[in-house]
């Protein structure tokens, strides 16, 4: 029983030892780079969040949330949102044109009904 807990002891270790990557590397099989906006690019061969930092203009665990894009110029619409209020507009826009020409029309014809109404009764 002593043999078997002290060989259960160490596995912890070996497997520690085995999971290490080279540096800049990460991953079960240290496949995945670290990433680039990691300060010394140095990450955990783990998880691969960076060990060191992040460059300049970056934040997050993996630093990969860009800083200087949440500081665009007066944050645009997203277009998920403006896509339907322009098609929404663009709509109004059109049946109010509509309108406007059928009552122009409507108006006109009526207009043309009395002159010949009024022609035919000889004023």
């Amino acid at each position: 029983m002593y043999r078997l807990r002290s060989a259960l002891s160490i596995l912890p270790l070996i497997t520690l030892i085995a999971a290490a990557c080279p540096p800049g590397q990460w991953g079960g099989d240290c496949t995945q780079d670290c990433p680039l906006q990691c300060l010394n690019v140095s990450c955990d061969s783990a998880t691969g969040i960076c060990l060191d930092g992040c460059n300049a203009g970056y934040v997050g665990a993996s630093c990969d949330k860009d800083i200087d894009s949440k500081r665009s110029p007066s944050h645009p619409i997203p277009a998920a949102v403006a896509t339907p209020i322009i098609i929404a507009l663009i709509i109004t826009l059109l049946i109010i044109a509509d309108v406007t020409y059928w009552r122009r029309r409507r108006r006109n014809e009526r207009k043309a009904g009395d002159k010949a109404s009024l022609e035919a009764k000889g004023y």
